[in-house]
């Protein structure tokens, strides 16, 4: 799951209207399903809030191994997916560019970024093709 901070926003505000707005003006038979509703979503902003942590631990690793590639830039430490984005675009512009063509230091610092941001993704995203890779 991307972490999508205006999602658990959303999240939690809906759960707000239910248990101030509306679940007040419920049929009390029906006040403890609406109880239960905003109970689950509890647990879902609960998760979402974890999930915001690990990734943006996430972010800040694959920042911290881009900033190797640019080593006069330092991280900025706030609103971290925002300066994780600029960098990424960066250096996609400068891939494009050609800035990493010819060979040496950098070339390999790329490659090994590269190489690690896509076993990442792959543990993230697909990790039985890596168990088919250990396998084979």
């Amino acid at each position: 799951m991307r972490c999508e901070p205006a999602a658990l926003e959303l999240l939690l505000a809906a759960r707000s209207w239910l248990l101030e707005e509306l679940t007040p003006q419920l049929a009390r038979e029906k006040r403890y399903d609406a109880l239960l509703v905003a109970s689950a979503m509890a647990i879902v902003a609960r998760e979402l809030q974890m999930d915001c942590a690990e990734e943006e631990t996430e972010w800040r690793q694959r920042t911290a191994r881009l900033c190797k590639l640019y080593p006069g830039i330092a991280d900025e430490g706030e609103r971290v997916v925002d300066f994780l984005h600029a960098l990424s675009a960066q250096l996609a512009r400068d891939i494009r560019a050609g800035k990493f063509d010819d060979p040496g230091v950098e070339r390999e610092a790329l490659r090994q970024f590269l190489r690690d941001a896509t076993i990442d993704n792959l543990k993230k995203y697909n990790p039985k093709y890596l168990e088919l890779e250990d396998s084979a």
